[in-house]
């Protein structure tokens, strides 16, 4: 991934230059952020027998939420 320059002015020399990331190092960077907070304050949905809490209602199928 490359950084993308850009220079808001009239564009004289004197104007000053911006790195601004690519669209991919945001998400990566935005993903990662999210990741990391649902590892440090996330809950998981198991009761004290470790069945599941939540279940969905069409099939009855248990949705597992994990927290390592």
């Amino acid at each position: 991934m490359e950084d993308v320059f850009i220079q808001i002015g009239k564009g004289q020399q004197d104007d000053p230059v911006y790195v601004m990331n690519t669209a991919e190092k945001d998400c990566l960077d935005s993903f990662m952020a999210a990741r990391n907070n649902a590892l440090v304050w996330g809950k998981s949905n198991l009761d004290k027998s470790d069945k599941p809490t939540i279940y969905d209602s069409e099939t009855g199928r248990p949705i597992l939420i994990w927290v390592l």
